[in-house]
């Protein structure tokens, strides 16, 4: 060839133009390698700068064609790496050069486009994601040049689509974010063509943020960008976005109406897209899922007929022509449409079809979860209907193996640990459930399986935090780790406060910073299990928040042969009904005892509704209670196995909390040898191991705050009283501000609030004290959230305002309000309320207890005393008076408690 010097420019875009034409006729990477050659040649100086701008952004789309035809599947070669490279390099150049002139700006973003893409395909490949940055600059800069709308609008839909790539490689959420902002961006300006790519884009955004973050602020903004698309003429892609969208927001809020508006949409559907003929079968699909839906809002067999058949034939195309995630979904439907029917065969094809669906799943697919937690309950049922004992074993089989996959679901922000609530609580219950029926047909693993799987579901952040208060590290560890450890711990304390305060909408990005900090976290504690033996120790007290077969056997050592442990769950049943499970451990046992009641009602809601009325009608005898009466079956079986304690700890779920535990006693006759048996309750077992090893409080100083805004006169009278016992400082009306009282609570051994209560079921964290405004005199709320972060250390907390003991569960199961406040801030015991309290009643049973407590009786059973003694009042003989008050925490350790003055 002559020296390309000498050749004329013309002749060499001419040549490198037929040397392209060539490759593409024939796939020669030859003629590519000549084209880009002779398109390199025309960057010399005799050529105007803006035409040799444009040049290398055309060698930069001939670079990186040739990396992309080069690229094997899952693998970049070094080579391509290079054309890559050299392809952004040139781009930049070219922009440098060019400053607004929109063809450069065009032939740029084709490039980066081809990059983009090109590295999409790549999903098995480790390599490329360097270059994400650099892509991005190159975006960038297109958008500092030009002001011209259509560019603009490219560069911000390319910017999406590479956050996209980004996101869907790295799993990081915050790129995500910016991809869905990037979309909104080019919306704001794009013309008709552009605009149904950007919605369709955006769609497709919110739709996975939705599906990995469960943000309910997403669904709506789904709907609305879906109904976009399907305005004009839509494909049959469109109305199957929107019938998704709008399945989901059904999903998120339960408007069966948006069931039905799927159902019409995917019935006038067209029939075909562009001769795909998964298009159609994804429709068919949706409405197969849209079907089932309403038959289980509206039970009809002609509607479960239909939704099975939609199934069906979806699942026959969609098996061999979508993605495997819509393959899954697919037999998914069509073995919940299969169990609907309850019958052995349409059972046993339910098993079918989901083991099928299962070993398609990816493993990081969620969807995983879901499959095998049906499979568990499909087991589960087949061996009640069976003869065997080897469809239970299956259920457990299938019920661990969801759970694992679940494991880090409570470290994951509140958003997300909604979206997988109802898959974590099922999987639970179906764990629980199956191992209860193990253990009940002689085998003891099924018993220890019961406790931890219940044990899983309670309290697993509240253990954690508590974990970081309650460690004392051995010598053997460095100090510069130990300054390590507690930054992280304070970092993951933040992200915990920020989580409580934002709620569903939790921004995403804290899920990289809290993803960082424990896994620093676990590879800093796996550093100092090596240390030694008390370094390791040392690190299991950090960690640990579940206990399991042992941690169940010290703890019983710990608390002695004269109480018992048990653990309490309601487990939804998967096909109806309800089951309230009781597993009992003593000291000296060798096996947990497992007890059960089966309730018909869809769920627990309804008992506890039952006994808030009884207990809020004092016109009735207490004597005759329906909601007693249905519990009495599992506590008379339960009074066999407590016999001859003297004391019991309860490790409550959400429903169980709530029961005044007092009224259940006295009426249905568990005693200990002074009385009824004393009770005290703990969010989880866990919770309880950290709090037995917390250290007596190091404070000297009592305090009794009361009546902050003046309207609870025996309130009032009960503060001075209690101050005047305990000898303590006391707050009381215009003295009961946050000024006087915060401080005051740092040094507070015993700590007693006669004052209102505000609880938030739908905010917990926001629920609190009221104090006194100094300024206004008005009520101010001091909340859990604020309470949380004091640092006190107080042996004992008495909260005699009302719904003080209430407390909020989030979707993992964690425990919000003023209890779970005081235990996390540093309290050991806690005494408070279950509902509204009568304000000269609580004043007479906080007498009571005080002299309880000083004659020697633990916390616990200075509570069941002054209960007893004030139920034997005939004006307080209804439990509405005497059984609101719950003691949690450590509250049956005996501890010297102050005497009262002599004077």
């Amino acid at each position: 060839m002559n020296d390309p010097e000498q050749i004329p420019f013309e002749d060499l875009v001419a040549a490198s133009d037929l040397a392209y034409q060539d490759f593409t006729d024939t796939g020669d990477d030859r003629a590519l390698d000549s084209a880009i050659s002779l398109r390199v040649a025309t960057w010399r100086d005799d050529v105007p700068a803006q035409v040799r701008a444009t040049q290398r952004a055309i060698v930069a789309n001939l670079l990186v064609e040739r990396a992309a035809a080069r690229m094997p599947v899952g693998l970049i070669l070094d080579t391509v790496m290079d054309d890559i490279s050299d392809a952004i390099v040139a781009c930049g150049q070219a922009l440098a050069v060019s400053g607004a002139d929109e063809h450069v700006q065009g032939l740029v973003l084709r490039a980066m486009d081809m990059l983009v893409a090109a590295l999409d395909r790549q999903s098995g490949s480790g390599r490329g994601h360097g270059t994400s940055r650099q892509i991005l600059e190159i975006y960038a800069a297109v958008l500092e040049r030009t002001a011209e709308s259509g560019i603009r609008t490219h560069a911000w839909l390319s910017i999406g689509d590479a956050r996209m790539h980004t996101w869907r490689r790295s799993g990081a959420s915050a790129e995500l974010d910016l991809a869905i902002a990037a979309y909104d961006e080019a919306l704001t300006t794009a013309a008709e063509q552009a605009r149904e790519y950007g919605t369709h884009a955006l769609v497709a955004a919110l739709g996975e943020r939705y599906h990995a973050l469960g943000l309910p602020s997403d669904v709506d903004r789904l709907v609305a960008s879906a109904y976009e698309l399907c305005a004009t003429e839509p494909s049959v892609e469109d109305v199957a976005a929107l019938a998704d969208a709008l399945l989901m927001r059904h999903e998120r809020f339960g408007d069966v109406e948006d069931v039905r508006a799927a159902i019409d949409l995917l019935r006038s559907a067209p029939a075909q897209d562009e001769g795909d003929p998964a298009r159609p079968a994804m429709v068919q699909y949706l409405l197969g899922e849209a079907l089932l839906r309403l038959f289980q809002h509206e039970p009809d067999a002609d509607l479960l007929a239909e939704a099975t058949r939609c199934a069906l034939e979806s699942l026959d195309v969609l098996a061999d022509v979508r993605p495997r995630r819509w393959r899954v979904r697919a037999g998914r439907l069509a073995g919940d449409c299969h169990s609907e029917r309850e019958t052995s065969q349409a059972r046993l094809a339910a098993i079918e079809v989901w083991s099928w669906a299962l070993q398609l799943a990816g493993h990081e697919d969620l969807l995983r979860v879901e499959l095998a937690g049906r499979l568990g309950w499909a087991e589960f049922w087949r061996w009640v209907d069976g003869e065997n004992d080897d469809p239970l074993d299956a259920a457990i089989m299938f019920h661990i193996g969801a759970g694992q996959l679940l494991r880090e679901f409570v470290n994951l922000t509140a958003g997300y640990r909604w979206r997988r609530a109802a898959d974590f609580r099922w999987i639970v219950d179906g764990a629980v459930t199956t191992s209860v029926m193990v253990a009940l047909h002689g085998r003891s693993d099924g018993a220890w399986r019961a406790v931890q799987w219940a044990e899983a579901s309670k309290s697993r952040r509240l253990g954690e935090l508590l974990s970081r208060h309650t460690a004392r590290a051995p010598s053997s560890v460095p100090q510069d780790r130990l300054d390590r450890e507690a930054e992280l711990l304070r970092l993951l304390a933040r992200l915990d406060a920020a989580d409580a305060r934002a709620g569903l909408d939790t921004e995403p990005a804290g899920l990289l910073a809290r993803r960082a900090a424990e896994n620093e976290l676990t590879h800093l504690w796996a550093d100092l299990r090596e240390l030694s033996q008390d370094a390791a120790d040392y690190v299991e007290r950090r960690r640990s928040s579940v206990v399991d077969g042992p941690g169940i056997v010290a703890l019983a050592d710990r608390v002695g042969p004269g109480t018992g442990l048990g653990t309490l769950h309601c487990a939804q049943r998967f096909g109806g009904g309800f089951f309230i499970f009781l597993v009992v451990f003593r000291h000296g046992w060798d096996e947990p005892r497992p007890l059960s009641l089966h309730f018909d009602e869809d769920g627990p809601d309804w008992l506890i509704e039952l006994m808030g009325r009884e207990l809020r009608d004092l016109s009735a005898d207490p004597a005759g209670s329906n909601w007693t009466a249905q519990i009495r079956p599992l506590v008379n079986d339960a009074a066999k196995l407590l016999a001859g304690i003297e004391s019991l700890i309860l490790s409550t779920d959400q429903w169980t909390q709530r029961i005044p535990w007092a009224a259940l006693i006295a009426e249905t006759g568990w005693r200990s040898s002074a009385g009824p048996l004393p009770v005290a309750t703990v969010p989880s077992l866990g919770v309880l191991e950290h709090l037995l090893r917390r250290a007596p409080s190091d404070r000297a100083g009592h305090l009794v705050v009361g009546d902050p805004v003046g309207d609870l006169p025996h309130a009032a009278e009960e503060a001075r009283r209690v101050g005047l016992l305990l000898d303590a400082d006391t707050r009381i009306g215009e003295a009961a501000t946050p000024d006087e009282v915060l401080p005051l609570l740092r040094r507070a051994r015993i700590l007693h609030l006669a004052t209102h209560a505000r609880f938030s079921a739908e905010d917990p964290a926001g629920s609190g004290i009221v104090l006194r405004a100094r300024t206004t005199g008005n009520a101010v709320v001091v909340t859990a959230d604020d309470i949380a972060g004091l640092g006190i250390r107080p042996d004992l907390v008495v909260l005699s305002g009302c719904d003080t003991g209430l407390l909020g569960h989030d979707a993992a199961g964690d425990v919000d309000g003023l209890v779970a406040a005081f235990l996390q801030a540093g309290a050991r015991a806690i005494v408070a309320s279950l509902w509204r309290v009568e304000d000269e009643a609580t004043a007479e049973l906080m007498r009571h207890f005080y002299d309880a407590l000083q004659a020697g009786a633990t916390v616990a059973g200075a509570l069941s005393l002054a209960a007893g003694a004030l139920r034997r009042q005939p004006r307080w003989q209804h439990p509405f008076y005497w059984a609101a008050f719950a003691a949690t925490g450590d509250c049956l350790t005996p501890s010297t408690w102050p005497e009262a003055p002599s004077t």
